[in-house]
């Protein structure tokens, strides 16, 4: 059964452009990666700061090789005092 994700990013006002920018350059390579069935950016229609990446993988391993590769790396130093709160939903597909 694959595994669904959401990550919701807060970012900070000022920095909502930069915020945008390193979210969208995860788009290719993270797409790229085995076990990716799905990863979209979305944006809250009800807050223009807050940024949805609405995911799908594989399984549970191929998740776990996401978090750890250079490119999550590099999010999380683009991302860096810029956001907010983040918060990652793991999911269970009921229906």
């Amino acid at each position: 059964m694959t595994l669904p994700v959401i990550a919701v990013i807060d970012a900070k006002p000022e920095f909502n452009d930069e915020v945008e920018l390193a979210l969208r350059d995860m788009l290719l390579p993270t797409r790229a990666e085995g076990g990716c069935l799905q990863y979209e950016l979305t944006q809250d229609q009800a807050s223009s700061t807050r940024w949805i990446m609405v995911e799908r993988w594989q399984d549970e391993l191929a998740l776990e090789r996401h978090l750890v590769s250079a490119h999550m790396d590099q999010l999380g130093v683009a991302l860096s005092g810029r956001i907010i709160d983040l918060k990652i939903y793991r999911l269970n597909l009921i229906a």
